[in-house]
């Protein structure tokens, strides 16, 4: 599986308004917090959803 950020489990549908774009990373330990993100974005904290 390619680790981008459409596969990855922290990647989240707009949630709680701290997020304006379609997906945001949802990993509040990341840097990448509450980023938009597109599909093919990658990072080095990805893990698989379960």
């Amino acid at each position: 599986m390619k680790e981008v950020c459409g596969t990855c489990k922290y990647n989240r549908r707009q949630y709680d308004g701290h997020c304006n774009a379609e997906f945001c990373c949802d990993n509040e330990e990341s840097e990448y917090y509450s980023v938009p993100t597109e599909y093919s974005d990658t990072c080095d904290e990805w893990e698989e959803k379960e």
